[in-house]
C-alpha cells in the first residue's frame, strides 16, 4: 500500500510540473488582443513592458506594484493595439520601413538615452531586462511609420489648406524663448517685476528667492511650444500676449505667481506648418481609420 501511494504521489508530482512547464511556455503565445485578424501575443506585451522600463526608469517600480500593473498594461496594451493600426494603415497606403532605418533609429535612441541618463553603456541595463535590438526596433516602428505617413501627407497639402491653417491656428508650431521668476505671493511679483524693469539681470534677481516646486524651474525656460499644454493655460496665455523683450504682470497660477520674460518668438516656415497640418490631417485619418477597425480583446 505504502509503494502505491509513493507511485501515485510521483505520478501527481510529474503531472503538475509538466503541466506547469507547458503553460509557462504557453503565456508567452497567448493572445491578447486581435487587430484586423492580426493577433498581438502576451509575449508582446511583455516585451514593451521591459523596454518601457528600459527607457523610463521611473515606470518600473509601478509595474511591479500590483495595484498600478493591470491599469498600465491595459494602457500598453492599447498603445500595442494602435501600433498595429498604424502599421496596417501604412501598408495601405504602401509604406514600409527597412531594417536598416530601424537599426539607424535604436543607435540614435541609445545615444539619446546615454545623453538623458549620462550612462555611456547601456549594454547592463539593457542584459538586466533581457531586451534585444529586435524589440527596441519593434518600439520604434511606430514613430517612423508616423513620420513616413506625415511624410506621404505632406505633399497632398494644397497651398490654401497650409495658407488657412497659419491663419485659424497661429500658435501652431510656434516657439517661445521664456524666462521666468515664481514667488509665492503678488506683492512679491510686482517687487522681482520692479527690479527687473530697473535693469537687473534675471539670473540675479532669481538667485535669492526660494526654488520653484519642481514642475517649473526658475530662470531660463528654453523655447517652449506656444500650443504647449505643460505649464498653466494663465502663464502660456501671458506668455502669448508678450512682444520681444516684454516683462509680464504677476500672472497667478496653482503654483504661485510668475514673472515671465519672453526674448523670442520663432515662428514656422511654410514648410514646417504644412508638415503640422499634415500631422493633424493624420490624427484625422487614423481615428476614422480606428473607428472603422475589428478590435477584440481576449
Amino acid at each position: 500500500m505504502f509503494l502505491s501511494q509513493k507511485h501515485n504521489m510521483k505520478f501527481t508530482l510529474g503531472l503538475l510540473l509538466t503541466l506547469l512547464l507547458l503553460l509557462s511556455g504557453c503565456r508567452g503565445r497567448q493572445v491578447v488582443a486581435e487587430v484586423n485578424g492580426d493577433t498581438i501575443k502576451r509575449a508582446e506585451l511583455d516585451d514593451y513592458k521591459n523596454v518601457l522600463s528600459f527607457l523610463m526608469p521611473d515606470l518600473a517600480p509601478m509595474l511591479n506594484e500590483a495595484k498600478d500593473r493591470q491599469a498600465l498594461e491595459e494602457i500598453i496594451l492599447q498603445t500595442l493595439i494602435e501600433n498595429k493600426l498604424l502599421v496596417q494603415l501604412a501598408a495601405e497606403r504602401e509604406i514600409a520601413i527597412t531594417d536598416e532605418e530601424l537599426t539607424a533609429a535604436v543607435e540614435q535612441q541609445a545615444e539619446t538615452i546615454s545623453t538623458m541618463s549620462g550612462v555611456d553603456d547601456l549594454t547592463q541595463p539593457r542584459e538586466e531586462l533581457n531586451i534585444t535590438d529586435d524589440q527596441l526596433k519593434a518600439f520604434i516602428a511606430g514613430t517612423l511609420y508616423i513620420e513616413k505617413l506625415i511624410a506621404k501627407i505632406t505633399p497632398e497639402l494644397e497651398p490654401k489648406e497650409i495658407d488657412d491653417f497659419q491663419s485659424e491656428q497661429p500658435t501652431a508650431g510656434v516657439m517661445l524663448a521664456l524666462s521666468q521668476i515664481l514667488v509665492q505671493t503678488e506683492s512679491e511679483a510686482e517687487i522681482v517685476r520692479t527690479r527687473l524693469l530697473a535693469g537687473e539681470e534675471l539670473a540675479i534677481v532669481a538667485q535669492f528667492l526660494p526654488a520653484p516646486t519642481a514642475l517649473i524651474k526658475q530662470g531660463e525656460l528654453g523655447c517652449v511650444p506656444a500650443a504647449t499644454t505643460a505649464y498653466p493655460e494663465s502663464f502660456m496665455t501671458a506668455a502669448n500676449q508678450l512682444a520681444a523683450g516684454e516683462i509680464s504682470a504677476p500672472v497667478q497660477t496653482g503654483l504661485g505667481w510668475h514673472i515671465i520674460v519672453r526674448h523670442e518668438r520663432q515662428v514656422p516656415t511654410k514648410e514646417e506648418a504644412a508638415a503640422f497640418l499634415a500631422r493633424e490631417r493624420l490624427v484625422t485619418i487614423f481615428d476614422e481609420y480606428y473607428q472603422r477597425a475589428e478590435i477584440k480583446l481576449r
